[in-house]
C-alpha cells in the first residue's frame, strides 16, 4: 500500500495534467458494517476493472478501510481532483 501511494505521488508530481482523484475520510463504523462495506467495495473493484482497455492510460485504484486510533477533531473529506 505505502509503495503504491509514494509512486502515485511521484507520477502526479511528474506530471501533473493527468486526471487524479483522491479522497480521505474518517469515519466510525461499527464492527457489524464492516463486512458489508467490504463487498460494497470488492463491487467497486469489479466494475473498476470493467474499464480496462489496451488503448487507455494505466490507472490505479487504491482503497483501504482500517482502524485508526488516532483521535481527529475534524471528520472533514480531504478531496483531490484534477
Amino acid at each position: 500500500l505505502r509503495n503504491d501511494l509514494s509512486t502515485a505521488i511521484n507520477t502526479v508530481k511528474r506530471d501533473d495534467k493527468r486526471e487524479v482523484i483522491a479522497v480521505i475520510k474518517i469515519a466510525r463504523i461499527l464492527s457489524r458494517d464492516v463486512k458489508p462495506l467490504q463487498r460494497k467495495i470488492m463491487k467497486l473493484i469489479k466494475e473498476f476493472a470493467q474499464y480496462d482497455s489496451a488503448k487507455g492510460k494505466a490507472y490505479t485504484i487504491n482503497i483501504s478501510v482500517y482502524p485508526n486510533e488516532t483521535n481527529f477533531p475534524s471528520r472533514e473529506e480531504i478531496i483531490i481532483d484534477k
